[in-house]
């Protein structure tokens, strides 16, 4: 929902919108949640892969494979 169904994630348009907008969209109320720089790094994945799942997967993946990388290096 909060990739699928947000039309601000779809448009890097809306840039300055993530800055002001709710994580969830579309909810009659608000849960608390401010993740600006989640919501941007939708808007660029979903400008990159035009909102297919197989691009989104992939981020996750090299970032998780980045983040493990470093903890291996860092108990070095």
């Amino acid at each position: 929902m909060v990739v699928a169904q947000n039309p601000n994630v779809h448009h890097l348009s809306a840039f300055g919108d993530a800055w002001v907008s709710a994580y969830w969209p579309n909810l009659p109320f608000q849960v608390g949640l401010y993740r600006p720089l989640t919501i941007v790094s939708y808007m660029l994945e979903w400008a990159l892969w035009h909102g297919s799942p197989v691009g989104f997967h992939l981020v996750n993946v090299l970032l998780h494979a980045a983040v493990s990388a470093l903890i291996v290096r860092s108990e070095e």
